[in-house]
């Protein structure tokens, strides 16, 4: 019938393989780019309804880097079910001492 040799039987194989993980690939992107979708419709929809009763209010400040005492920082702020923020940003001279302070009283 048919015969492999080892130099067509190895590009055959590699060549299995790398469908293979391409397939993969391509699957899990499609389910990923699906649930975004979906995350964002769904998200869509919460900010046209309004808050719902069972949601508990939060707030979040982040920020994806460090910033030093010269740079000017950027942060974002994410808010659900809270009508208004106030908030004071200060500047720490010594900050272990603050956060050592701090720490202590939290535990």
């Amino acid at each position: 019938m048919f015969e492999l040799n080892s130099s067509s039987c190895r590009v055959l194989t590699g060549s299995i393989i790398y469908l293979t993980v391409i397939a993969g690939v391509l699957t899990i992107a499609t389910f990923r780019s699906r649930a975004g979708v979906l995350t964002s419709f769904e998200a869509d929809r919460f900010v046209a309804s309004g808050t719902p009763g069972s949601a508990k209010p939060f707030f979040s400040l982040s920020t994806n880097r460090t910033y030093g005492s010269g740079g000017r920082a950027r942060f974002w702020i994410d808010y659900q079910g809270v009508d208004k923020l106030d908030f004071r940003v200060y500047r720490v001279k010594d900050p272990l001492k603050f956060f050592g302070t701090a720490l202590l009283v939290c535990w």
